[in-house]
């Protein structure tokens, strides 16, 4: 049994000093949630010192157009922000002589991409073009998850420990009573349904059974990195291994 665990950071509201070094996989902001490029910087450095595996999370949100908000609506638009936010990322990375590992959609574009064909189709084709040696991270068995197998890209599927879901399985909106895991023991209860079961319990109380290689965690919530640690140590006594996407995700042509 393996799993990546992962969290966002680099957006100025996360302690990632505190929280990357208990990660497998960073995923950090591009786009406008992206506070400043010295952020970028400082949360590769730590990636490069604690192996964390580095990811670029583009948002919906372009610093690079004035905080233009990309029109969720239009595949090609989408698709194009998100590759100019991966290589804008990618060069960063180059400059600091690291590996970009992985891509992962932040926020509303990672929902819509998820649940949209097409939009999922342009997004997983066009990064492909880029480099094909780059994992894609989205929900596991999502629209975004497939059309990466199908682009040819190494795809790993995405669950979270610390959100309740829903009976169709997408996430339980934060706004929402009881969207939030709040309890550490109840997070490592998920975490290893997802890994040794391959299920998660729903909101109301049906089981959705589904395979996952990613534990992504909730880092907007306090104590975020003392719950990576807890997880990390709880799944590793239960004999599960951490480890990032370096070596461990293979690509699966549909």
């Amino acid at each position: 049994m393996r799993i990546t665990l992962a969290a966002d950071c680099g957006d100025g509201l996360i302690e990632d000093d505190v929280l990357i070094p208990t990660l497998d996989a960073a995923n950090i902001a591009c786009g406008a949630h992206s506070v400043a490029v010295e952020e970028q910087r400082h949360c590769i450095h730590l990636c490069l010192a604690h192996s964390v595996d580095i990811g670029a999370a583009p948002d919906s949100v372009e610093r690079t157009t004035l905080g233009t908000r990309i029109a969720l609506t239009d595949p090609g638009s989408l698709a194009t922000s998100v590759c100019r936010q991966v290589m804008e990322f990618r060069r960063l990375c180059n400059e600091e002589n690291a590996t970009l590992r992985f891509v992962r959609m932040r926020g509303t574009l990672q929902a819509f991409a998820s649940t949209d064909p097409d939009v999922a189709v342009a997004i997983a084709e066009s990064l492909a073009a880029i480099d094909r040696t780059l994992t894609l991270v989205a929900p596991a068995e999502s629209h975004l998850f497939r059309a990466a197998r199908r682009a040819g890209l190494r795809a790993s599927g995405e669950m979270f420990a610390d959100r309740i879901y829903d009976a169709d399985g997408t996430l339980r909106g934060r706004s929402m009573h009881g969207a939030l895991i709040d309890d550490f023991d109840a997070c490592l209860r998920q975490a290893l349904s997802i890994t040794q079961q391959h299920c998660v319990t729903t909101h109301n109380g049906t089981r959705i059974f589904i395979d996952a290689d990613t534990i992504c965690l909730d880092a907007h919530v306090p104590r975020a990195a003392a719950r990576a640690l807890f997880l990390r140590r709880g799944l590793t006594r239960a004999g599960v291994t951490c480890s990032g996407y370096a070596a461990t995700t293979t690509p699966h042509p549909e």
